[in-house]
C-alpha cells in the first residue's frame, strides 16, 4: 500500500492537506540526503510517530502491538488488525501536538502549496502579486 492510500483510509486525514517535494540525486547520495532531511526538518512520523510505512506482519510477527502511526491514525486494515499500543493515542497525540509547536513547517504560500522559483522576489520571499 502506497503511503498516499494509507493516508486516505485513515479517518483523521485528508490527502488534500499534503503536498510532496522531490530532491532528485544519485543513489549514492540518498541515504545522506534523507538522514539530513529527518536531522534538519524533524518530521512528526520519523520523530514520533514511528511506523507510517510498516505493512502487513508476516509470520512471527503478528502479535507485535499497533505502530505509534497506526495508535493514532486509525482505518488501515493492517494496523487496526493488531493489538492496540500500551497507553493509548491519547498521550501520542500530546506528543505530536508538543513536537508540532516547536518543529512544524509552514506552507510557504498561502495556498498550501510550496512557491515556484519564478513567484520568488530576489530575497526568496513569496511574491505578491
Amino acid at each position: 500500500m502506497t503511503h498516499a492510500n494509507k493516508i486516505k483510509k485513515v479517518n483523521d486525514l485528508e490527502i488534500d492537506d499534503f503536498y510532496t517535494r522531490f530532491l532528485p540525486a544519485d543513489d549514492l547520495f540518498t541515504p545522506m540526503a534523507e538522514s539530513m532531511m529527518i536531522a534538519e526538518l524533524q518530521p512528526v512520523w520519523n520523530v514520533i510517530l514511528h511506523g507510517f510505512g510498516v505493512n502487513t506482519p508476516g509470520d512471527g510477527r503478528k502479535d507485535q502491538t499497533r505502530s505509534k502511526w497506526h495508535e493514532v491514525h486509525r482505518g488501515v486494515p493492517a494496523g487496526d488488525a493488531l493489538p492496540p499500543h500500551p497507553g493509548g493515542p491519547v498521550p501520542l497525540r500530546e506528543k505530536v501536538i508538543l513536537h508540532l509547536g516547536t518543529h512544524a513547517v509552514r506552507p510557504a504560500h498561502a495556498a498550501g502549496v510550496p512557491p515556484t522559483a519564478g513567484s520568488l522576489d530576489w530575497d526568496g520571499a513569496a511574491s505578491s502579486d
